[in-house]
């Protein structure tokens, strides 16, 4: 259905052109309606506020996004000493990310496509203030049992706000930025959640120290961060006053329709299969990496050292990748070599880690770091561009659930395949065969980029005006 709308918008846009070989109302005035725009192919400005936006979204997404959510991460160990539990209980922290994580994706896909950006934002910056408040003030409840309930509960909040500025990228990238701007723009804004989370690998073992006493000051800075972070999103907006390309000014699908039409897209399909095996997998990273590493000798300090190795590298790839997307276009073959990248990472790592090699354990950390992290945004990009006039919000949330069904199995997948000697080797043969799958599904992915192809003819449209004024001009000239 989404395709036969978007071939039905292009033979009218191909029929003005018939009708007006010379594209003479392609610019249409400054304050004509974004219809008007869309069929006129109207002047496209890009408001320097686009950047305000993308910064905010970003600061959302460190303190929203990654350290309310995983502050644990790199000192669970600690934090079983410090609450009097069990391994597994600490590790319920991340496991409520993938139970919460449905739920809160189908409320933030309606909030975004529905209400827009700057409520999604809001809503997020509640929750987040909520939820660390309450493992902040587990630290003066009378016993430790109580403490660990509020974090529990407190952890449930942070969860449910990650969609509502994570999933939210897409959306301000269409909404605010040209074609050629895209692809880095979802980059930059996605890039707060892992460099979150570099902050928190490093600080929190810091911040924790050798005692498991430093556990409520951890929470206490947790706290002052996130709620920090949270007070930008008062200055967000949804949109610039005009579009900035025709895609972005075309009409979109309703929510409903969307949905059904992703359900109904194959290729969409094939990418949310990848997508969630990737996602999947980093999620569990993220969840047992002191458990992977501590069983082998490394010390908490050197478990936030891999986390902060893994993520540095993947912004790096992350930004120059989302450059390149812009330049070349040149998406699914992006994806193809990065997610190989991310399996030849995993595999370095496995060998390393129960060998106690450091270096190994680097090097992997840092390889699939540079082959996982640009895959999600780039994989939301095309998730937009193969089911539109589908709303950008609406791909990019579908594509989210994916993620939560897969992490939930390979996180317990995980836990179950532990040794008597607490060790995960089995449990990592398992992350490198979901993501050798991952990579095998790139392959079968072969959509055409419908946003990219809509906006490439409104520019060529544009250079076809711009040289038959020229003609004109000099003809007059000489006359």
């Amino acid at each position: 259905m989404a395709a036969e709308k978007l071939a039905k918008a292009t033979r009218t846009d191909t029929a003005a052109t018939a009708v007006n070989p010379d594209n003479v109302d392609l610019v249409a005035p400054p304050d004509a309606h974004d219809g008007d725009a869309a069929a006129h192919g109207a002047h496209r400005k890009l408001y320097r506020a686009r950047w305000g936006m993308l910064a905010i979204l970003f600061i959302l997404n460190v303190g929203c996004a990654a350290i309310g959510p995983f502050y644990f991460s790199s000192v669970s160990t600690l934090m079983t000493a410090y609450y009097d539990v069990d391994s597994f209980q600490i590790n319920v922290f991340g496991l409520i990310s993938t139970i919460v994580g449905i739920p809160a994706t189908v409320a933030a896909m309606m909030v975004q496509e529905r209400r827009g950006v700057r409520l999604s934002c809001f809503i997020a910056a509640g929750l987040t203030t909520i939820g660390t408040l309450l493992v902040f003030l587990g630290n003066f409840a009378g016993s430790r049992s109580t403490s660990y309930i509020l974090a529990v509960t407190g952890q449930v909040f942070t969860c449910f706000s990650q969609p509502f500025t994570l999933n939210a990228s897409t959306k301000l990238a269409a909404e605010w930025f040209g074609e050629r701007e895209r692809a880095t723009a979802n980059t930059l804004a996605q890039l707060g959640n892992p460099i979150g989370l570099a902050i928190i690998y490093l600080v929190a073992p810091v911040i924790v120290g050798d005692s498991h006493d430093g556990v409520s000051t951890l929470n206490m800075v947790v706290f002052i961060v996130c709620a920090c972070c949270s007070a930008l999103s008062l200055l967000m907006r949804d949109k610039p006053p005009t579009p900035p390309s025709l895609s972005s000014a075309k009409p979109k699908e309703n929510f409903l329709e969307g949905v059904k039409d992703c359900a109904r897209n194959p290729q969409f399909g094939v990418l949310l299969f990848s997508f969630s095996l990737i996602v999947a997998c980093f999620t569990a990273l993220q969840t047992y990496l002191a458990d992977l590493l501590v069983p082998y000798g490394f010390d908490e300090g050197e478990s936030g050292t891999v986390g902060a190795i893994f993520i540095g590298c993947g912004i790096v790839a992350a930004i120059v990748n989302g450059v390149i997307m812009d330049r070349t276009q040149k998406h699914k073959t992006s994806l193809k070599i990065l997610s190989f990248i991310g399996l030849a990472g995993v595999v370095i790592f496995t060998i390393g880690v129960p060998m106690g090699s450091r270096e190994l354990a680097y090097t992997g950390a840092a390889v699939y770091g540079a082959g996982g992290f640009p895959c999600m945004p780039l994989m939301m990009e095309l998730g937009a561009e193969c089911t539109f006039p589908v709303g950008e919000a609406t791909s990019t949330n579908v594509l989210q659930i994916g993620p939560v069904l897969v992490g939930i199995v390979l996180i317990l997948a995980i836990s179950a395949l532990r040794k008597p000697d607490q060790t995960l080797r089995n449990g990592m043969i398992l992350f490198i065969s979901f993501q050798a799958l991952a990579h095998v599904l790139t392959w079968l992915y072969t959509a055409e980029s419908r946003r990219i192809v809509l906006d490439e003819k409104e520019v060529e449209s544009e250079r076809k005006l711009t040289r038959n004024e020229t003609e004109y001009t000099l003809t007059h000239e000489e006359a």
